[in-house]
């Protein structure tokens, strides 16, 4: 390269990331949610998006994940008006109304009303796992479901 001229860019420079505004991330579909706990802040976040979201975890811990969805419907709505979902999908309905829960354990096989849940929306486009790998003996049975 001569003194003074520019290089050539090897590569064009990547795409601006997706703003909310622009709806990218709000495309909706089915999620599951592995391993959710009690208060599942990334599935009641896809439900205010407008995805259709199954909440997993032990049979054990879905009652209170159930309570928390129902405890925070109006927050939940809220988001969902917020983010401006309901109005571009009027059939959204109420957030809340987007989350089901089963149970599933790691490793196990799918149960049918999981299967069923997942089947009846053509498969699920995301799946959301946080937190849920804190003990290393769980690594092994989380990718055996995920799987």
């Amino acid at each position: 390269i001569p003194p003074g001229a520019s290089p050539e860019p090897m590569l064009p420079p990547p795409p601006p990331p997706p703003s909310a505004s622009e709806g990218r991330c709000r495309s909706g579909g089915a999620a599951i949610a592995l391993g959710c706990g009690s208060a599942p802040v990334s599935a009641f976040t896809a439900a205010a998006l407008g995805w259709e979201v199954l909440c997993t975890d032990l049979e054990e811990v879905l009652p209170l994940t159930r309570r928390n969805a129902h405890l925070n419907a109006e927050a939940l709505d809220a988001a969902l008006a917020a983010l401006g979902t309901s109005a571009r999908q009027p059939s959204v309905g109420r957030a809340v109304d987007r989350i089901a829960f089963e149970p599933l354990p790691f490793g196990m096989p799918l149960s049918e009303p999981v299967r069923r849940w997942i089947a009846a929306r053509g498969g699920a486009k995301l799946v959301l796992c946080s937190d849920c790998i804190w003990q290393a003996r769980r690594h092994r049975v989380l990718a055996a479901t995920l799987a």
